[in-house]
């Protein structure tokens, strides 16, 4: 499920997620990053296991939107619901795994307001 408020582009994965539907899921999540010019935040909220591919879906979509969200991604946020899954993300922050900084959240409400609060304000 996606869903933008203002200038934050809220990903939330609860099962089922399959390998067949990902690829769509990260084009619709691409459409939306690609309808808001300037900075934008993101929250990513983790409540289902992943398969290799989609791992690797993953990976590829990081690397082809590097550019723009180096650039532009002034806030984002993991939500992860599973403690292994939170401390890979903490051990993922610490080595620099991503283009971008990122923070981990207990909540996708206190993840929005932190990622809103990193948005320019007008």
């Amino acid at each position: 499920m996606l869903v933008v408020h203002e200038r934050v582009v809220v990903v939330r994965y609860h099962p089922p997620v399959d390998d067949e539907g990902y690829q769509a899921h990260l084009d619709e999540v691409a459409a939306a990053l690609a309808s808001i010019e300037g900075p934008v935040a993101g929250v990513v909220e983790i409540n289902a296991p992943s398969s290799n591919h989609i791992r690797a879906r993953s990976a590829a979509f990081w690397r082809a939107h590097k550019e723009r969200l180096a650039r532009d991604m002034v806030g984002l946020c993991f939500v992860p619901h599973a403690k292994a899954a939170k401390g890979l993300l903490v051990a993922s922050k610490w080595l620099g795994l991503l283009p971008i900084d990122f923070d981990v959240r207990d909540s996708v409400a206190d993840a929005v307001a932190f990622c809103q609060q990193r948005l320019p304000q007008p």
